[in-house]
C-alpha cells in the first residue's frame, strides 16, 4: 500500500513537471518589457505588417515566416519604386509584378534580430496574422517602439 502511495506521488510530481516545462512559441510584440500582444507561431506561419513608407507615402508590406523559432524576412511588396525602396536585387531574389499593379520582392530568407517599429503619427502600422489584422495604434500609443519576437509560453506561465 506504502509503495502505491509513492509511486502515485512520484507519477503526480513528474507530470506536473512535464507540464511545466512543455511550451510552445508565440509571436510577441512588446514594449519596455511588457507584453502587449501574443499570437502563438508555429513552423512556417507567415505573418505580415502594412505601413504607408514615410519617404514615398505609399503603402508597403513587409512579410516574415517563422522557422527554426526565429523571424525571417520572406518577401516586400509595395507600389512604387522611390526613395528608402530596394532598388537592387540581391543574390537570390525575385521581383515579381502582380496583377493589381504591385511589386514584390521575395527571396530574403534571412533572419530579423530586434524587430522594432514605431507607432505612427501619421499613418498607422497594421499587422496581419492568420484571420487577424491588428493595427500598432490599439496596442500602445502612438510614438511607442515596439519590439517583434518569438517566445516561449508554457502551461502554467500563462503571461510569457
Amino acid at each position: 500500500m506504502k509503495f502505491k502511495k509513492i509511486a502515485v506521488s512520484v507519477t503526480v510530481v513528474f507530470t506536473l513537471l512535464a507540464i511545466s516545462l512543455y511550451s510552445t512559441p508565440h509571436i510577441v510584440i512588446s514594449s519596455d518589457g511588457g507584453i502587449l500582444f501574443s499570437h502563438p507561431a508555429s513552423e512556417g506561419m507567415i505573418f505580415s505588417i502594412n505601413f504607408i513608407h514615410s519617404v514615398n507615402q505609399s503603402s508597403v508590406e513587409e512579410f516574415f515566416i517563422i522557422r527554426e523559432n526565429s523571424i525571417f524576412l520572406s518577401a516586400l511588396e509595395f507600389e512604387d519604386f522611390g526613395a528608402g525602396m530596394p532598388t537592387q536585387l540581391e543574390d537570390g531574389q525575385v521581383l515579381l509584378s502582380l496583377p493589381c499593379g504591385r511589386m514584390r520582392i521575395e527571396g530574403f530568407e534571412r533572419p530579423v534580430t530586434g524587430l522594432n517599429y514605431i507607432v505612427g503619427h501619421v499613418a498607422d502600422l497594421i499587422l496581419y496574422i492568420e484571420e487577424k489584422h491588428v493595427p500598432l495604434s490599439d496596442l500602445a500609443p502612438r510614438g511607442t517602439v515596439v519590439e517583434f519576437g518569438i517566445r516561449r509560453k508554457g502551461v502554467f506561465n500563462a503571461r510569457i
